[in-house]
């Protein structure tokens, strides 16, 4: 992640000469790839952007005679849309489809995935297909099943290509991924159509990153504002009640997996659906809104003592407002999912550019890929997504080119609270024994 995944791809695409350019990405980039795409090509191509289905015919039309279309992932998924791509890639013969943040097609089954990767997908329409993720699976090595098998690689069932990739245990929730094996053999197998880039290898100059953990005390949190679902028939006993109930519902599922990865996978497994999210949802929101008010203390101590700029991710909403009107004096700029594209990237570009900006409040899913925030090297999360792979890349957002300073990332963990600190210990496994079979 960082290193210019974007860039190499535009090159190579100048290289070839290709006349037909379609980018799948997701919503949230579609503006910035346009913005690579005049930094660093120099074919000066036109350029069409799909932000809606009303878009795309005036995108084609303007691009009849070749260019570059960026589109979201979403929006590849209607029929319609999906047609009519297919049949402008088809048109040129030097035609590349580039897949951003390919690990969106990770899943069997979603509609996605079926769209690009299926027969008729959009796959099958290009003469060249790029595949680019900082984190090519997420969760576990099954998860490149889809792709490896499309483009030929591994032409067996999904069911063999865990047996001989993966290790697995029963759990109450049914077979779970626990490890991974055959690493070497992997590796071999993938070797002819990866290109792996590390920092280590190609930016020897890049500042290094640490990883840190601060403690903070519980902050007040005013409960009739955030659960008003309880409060509005005064039911602070039911509240209380229902906060222990999941407590006891995440520590076991958290001590049923070991604290390791198995635990990732009980915890990953009670956010799968709407019910089993409101299982664990009350304590979730609490947790991150007791450390609202410790986190804007902390901030705003650090930036009165000389820090310029920082950027904080977190997941619920209710913390980010929390954090933004906390720390208004300082210029916060946010984005959450949903967050218009055009202003979305005007925070971005405020953040960057504007010295009097000097906070930046992410959700995680929703800034945590395809941008820069390298004006900080600072960065806390004071709430951690259960996807391991979503925290690394929402951190490398500071840790990337253009950066000239140590990233410090700062996880916050509340006090006395032990079953928040294991969370972040599981979370951290996990992450490690992805990176490890990789690099």
């Amino acid at each position: 992640m960082g290193l210019g995944k974007s860039a190499q791809a535009i090159t190579a695409a100048d290289q070839i000469n290709a006349q037909r350019i379609l980018v799948i990405c997701p919503a949230s980039v579609r503006i910035n790839w346009l913005r690579e795409f005049e930094k660093f090509s120099t074919r000066g191509l036109i350029c069409g952007l799909v932000l809606q289905s009303s878009d795309l015919e005036i995108c084609l039309r303007k691009t009849v005679a070749g260019g570059i279309v960026a589109c979201s992932y979403d929006l590849a998924t209607q029929i319609d849309v999906n047609l009519k791509l297919s049949a402008w890639l088809t048109a040129g013969t030097t035609s590349i489809l580039i897949l951003d943040e390919a690990h969106f097609l990770k899943s069997t089954t979603a509609k996605r995935s079926h769209a690009i990767l299926a027969k008729g997908g959009l796959v099958h329409q290009a003469a060249r297909v790029w595949a680019l993720s900082g984190t090519p699976a997420p969760n576990n090595l099954a998860e490149l099943w889809p792709m490896l098998r499309v483009f030929g690689i591994w032409n067996k069932s999904y069911d063999a290509f865990v047996s001989k990739f993966c290790q697995t245990r029963h759990t109450p929730y049914g077979q779970a991924i626990s490890g991974h094996q055959n690493i070497p053999e992997f590796r071999a197998l993938i070797k002819p159509i990866i290109l792996r880039r590390k920092k280590a290898d190609v930016m020897r100059d890049l500042p290094k990153i640490m990883f840190a953990d601060v403690t903070v005390p519980a902050g007040p949190v005013d409960v009739e504002l955030l659960f008003p679902e309880y409060y509005i028939f005064k039911r602070d006993a039911e509240f209380r009640a229902d906060l222990e109930k999941q407590r006891r519902l995440l520590t076991a599922a958290v001590d049923l997996g070991g604290g390791g990865m198995g635990g990732l996978k009980m915890l990953e497994s009670l956010t799968m659906t709407q019910v089993d999210q409101h299982k664990i949802s009350t304590l979730r929101r609490y947790t991150g809104a007791q450390k609202v008010q410790s986190v804007v203390d902390l901030v705003k101590d650090e930036l009165e003592s000389g820090l310029e700029k920082i950027v904080l991710f977190a997941v619920h909403r209710d913390v980010i407002e929390g954090l933004r009107e906390g720390l208004k004096d300082y210029g916060p700029v946010v984005v959450y999912g949903g967050t218009n594209p055009t202003r979305r990237q005007r925070n971005i570009d405020k953040f960057q550019r504007d010295p009097k900006t000097r906070v930046f409040i992410g959700n995680i899913q929703a800034a945590g890929t395809g941008i820069n925030l390298t004006a900080a090297h600072h960065c806390l999360f004071v709430e951690q997504d259960w996807v391991p792979s979503n925290n690394a890349q929402a951190a490398m957002r500071l840790h990337r080119i253009g950066q000239t300073k140590p990233v410090t990332v700062r996880i916050v963990l509340l006090e006395d609270d032990e079953l928040d600190r294991r969370i972040q210990m599981t979370l951290r496994r996990k992450t490690k024994d992805l990176v490890a079979a990789f690099d």
